[in-house]
This record gives C-alpha cells, structure tokens and sequence, in this order.
C-alpha cells in the first residue's frame, strides 16, 4: 500500500513594506492632481467668502462697541470709518483701532455731515478748457473748481475727489471768461474726503448721513457693502444701521454699490435671527 503524503505548498510570505509599485504611485498622484485642479476654484472662492465675512464682522464689532461704550460711560462716543485706507478708529474702542483686510471691498452710503447738497452761488459759470470744470464767482474771487469721483477701485466707493484748479481774481474780460490770475499763480489743491463719522450719544443713539439723490432720504438706514470684486456671482454682504436706535443686522445686499443708490434703491435683506 502507498503510503499518502500530504502536499505542502510553501508560498512567500507578503511584504507588508514593499509600498507601492511606481505604476501605483502614478495613477494616485495623477487622481490627486485632477481634484485639486477641479477643486481649487470653489476652495479659493469659499476663502474669499471667509474674508468678506470675517471683515464685516470686524467692523460690526467695532459698532456695537462704540455704542456700548458710550452708553456704558454716559458719553459721546464717535467711531471713524475710513474704507479707502482700511482703518476703523476712534477713543471710545476699548480694543484698539482696526485695520481691515485690504482685499474685501467696501461700499456704502454713509457720508460726511457736510458732504450734503449746499445752495449754488449767484454767478455759474462753465469753462472751456476742462471737462467736468465749474466757475465760481462770488464778486470778489473767481474759481475753476473740477468734481470727480477719483479712482474707481476705491475713492468712488467711499469718498469723492475736490479739485481747485485756479484761483483767480481780478479781470473777467478775459482769460477763460472766469477771470485772469494776475501772477499767473495756480493753486492745485486735491482733498479726499475718506473719512465718515458715527457719533453715539449716551442713550447709543446714532448720528450719521447718508448720501440720497432726493432732498430728503426715504431710507434713512445706513448700510456698508462688503464683497469680492474678483467673483461676481458671489452674494454681497451688508450691514443695515438703524439711524433711531443704533442696532446693526446683517443681511444679502441687492442693487447697485453708488453711495445715492444704496440709499434710494438697494436692499439689505436680513439673514436669519440664527446668523446674526
């Protein structure tokens, strides 16, 4: 009788360090570039939403501490808004001036007090050498003064450029029909107005304009626009200002992003009492 012998089959142990084959590491990268290429614009896109949020808050906080502030210590307080320059400052905020991120533009309709629409003067007249340029004559001094809402990335969002042209005084026979400088002096004076006030007084009620293309402004609410300028399917944030009580909401803007126009026509939409 033979005698059955069981078979053994010997196999080679698997190495667990082997790693992958080249072909292996190949394929995985090349599926890893694919999704961050294909993720990359919305992950770039969600950090801007990051920023604009973040900024809004920034200057929402400063707000509401001002106004906490004045209250608290039965005081004037006046915050001051400047978003050519990114700043944020004044006495009464207990955690120092801000300074806002550079990449988020602001927009809104806050204006300075004396900003508003004056009487016109007696003479006006219309030089012939510059475009937009205004005459002023008031019977002892004549003018060329030139308005313009300046750079468009930024003056025009928040403050306009006043330009003197020339002074002059003297003959008005000749010249540009504005008057003659008699030294040929010329004063080249620019101001940008930047800077916009908030005043909260003891009970955090707030003081503060709003540019209206009408006499008296319908909407007398305050609203700053925040967004990025690079998407333009991105929603615009905003903050709404109560001009009775001083309290801020946040919500989705809707409209055009001119100082007048956010007064007369654009939309703040409240978010939900959760998001607030």
């Amino acid at each position: 009788m033979i005698p059955l012998h069981r078979s053994h089959q010997f196999t080679k142990p698997y190495d667990t360090e082997a790693g992958f084959t080249l072909a292996e590491q190949m394929v995985i990268v090349a599926i890893i570039g694919i999704v961050t290429v294909a993720s990359a614009p919305s992950i770039w896109a969600m950090f801007n939403r990051a920023q604009v949020k973040q900024t809004m808050i920034e200057v929402r906080t400063a707000l509401n501490e001002t106004q906490r502030e004045a209250i608290k210590g039965n005081k004037v307080c006046t915050v001051t808004l400047n978003f050519v320059d990114g700043k944020i400052t004044g006495s009464c905020l207990k955690t120092g001036d801000r300074t806002l991120d550079p990449n988020v533009e602001i927009a809104t309709n806050l204006t300075q007090p004396n900003n508003e629409a004056h009487d016109q003067p007696d003479t006006l007249l219309v030089g012939s050498d510059t475009q937009p340029t205004l005459g002023l004559n008031d019977g002892e001094h004549v003018s060329q003064v030139a308005i313009a809402p300046g750079n468009q990335t930024k003056v025009s969002k928040a403050g306009i450029i006043v330009q003197v042209i020339t002074k002059c005084k003297g003959n008005t026979e000749s010249g540009l029909g504005l008057g003659t400088c008699k030294n040929q002096n010329q004063s080249d004076t620019e101001t940008v107005m930047t800077d916009i006030p908030i005043k909260y007084g003891v009970l955090g009620n707030p003081e503060f304009t709003v540019a209206s293309a009408a006499s008296t402004a319908t909407d007398p609410t305050g609203k700053i626009i925040f967004f990025d300028s690079q998407d333009q399917k991105a929603a615009k944030r905003c903050i709404a200002i109560s001009n009775t009580l001083g309290l801020t909401r946040l919500g989705t803007y809707q409209g055009d992003i001119q100082p007048a126009a956010i007064t007369d026509s654009g939309r703040c939409t409240a978010e939900n009492w959760e998001q607030q």
